[in-house]
């Protein structure tokens, strides 16, 4: 069975929702869960090549629909979507959106933001300890995190700061093709990621807080929101 349950942070902004999906890979794609997707969204999953990935894939899109749908008072199968030229998926609703969202999905499980008043990012992880991460390294922490990830278990941190960048980046609009190594997050502090560096992005992403969604166990997870309102 799927599951889907709230997150609950009082340290997250009150118009701020997330919910966790905890998957079952024995859950076939015929499951009713599955019956609002669209047909768009039934042929993206069946491109992956591995069940595992369709399973992903198609359980955040339905807690998508179902999650959004409840929240705007509509139907979920009747939701449509766009996306900006940068790929950031957006609802189509025919003028300036209701609401800003925001999906990740990796291991086993998915997770789904939204905030009817601010942009949102979010990012999960299987924090794998036999992956040899240091090759990215240089690619991935900026100064302040390469400091801090100095340990020599630091493959928690490695993931924690990936998280957060994806978070960040996803919520700003721009994805990891803005850079990952532009700008560093940790500072010590285990809850919040904090955004330091002197480049240009490092002082576009200031504009967005951050917090480690902890106890998901075996996953590194983050969410990003804008620190004031608007959906642009």
């Amino acid at each position: 069975m799927i599951r889907v349950a709230p997150h609950r942070d009082a340290a997250l902004p009150g118009d701020v929702r997330v919910v966790r999906v905890d998957l079952d890979f024995a859950v076939p794609l015929s499951d009713p869960l599955f019956d609002v997707l669209s047909d768009g969204e039934r042929d993206e999953a069946a491109r992956f090549h591995r069940a595992v990935d369709a399973l992903r894939f198609a359980a955040a899109r339905a807690v998508l629909r179902r999650e959004l749908g409840a929240a705007l008072g509509a139907a979920p199968a009747a939701l449509r979507f766009l996306r900006s030229d940068r790929g950031r998926p957006a609802l189509d609703a025919g003028g300036p959106p209701p609401l800003d969202f925001n999906v990740a999905h990796g291991g086993g499980h998915a997770l789904v933001a939204w905030s009817p008043l601010r942009r949102v990012g979010v990012d999960v992880e299987p924090v794998r300890a036999d992956w040899d991460w240091r090759p990215l390294s240089r690619l991935v922490l900026g100064p302040e995190d390469a400091r801090f990830a100095a340990a020599e278990d630091a493959s928690p941190l490695f993931f924690d700061v990936w998280t957060a960048k994806e978070a960040l980046l996803k919520a700003d609009g721009r994805g990891i093709a803005g850079g990952l190594d532009g700008f560093s997050v940790l500072s010590g502090d285990a809850d919040r990621p904090r955004v330091a560096g002197a480049t240009v992005l490092a002082a576009d992403l200031r504009r967005f807080e951050a917090r480690w969604l902890r106890g998901i166990p075996g996953h590194a997870a983050c969410l990003a929101w804008s620190s004031g309102p608007g959906l642009a």
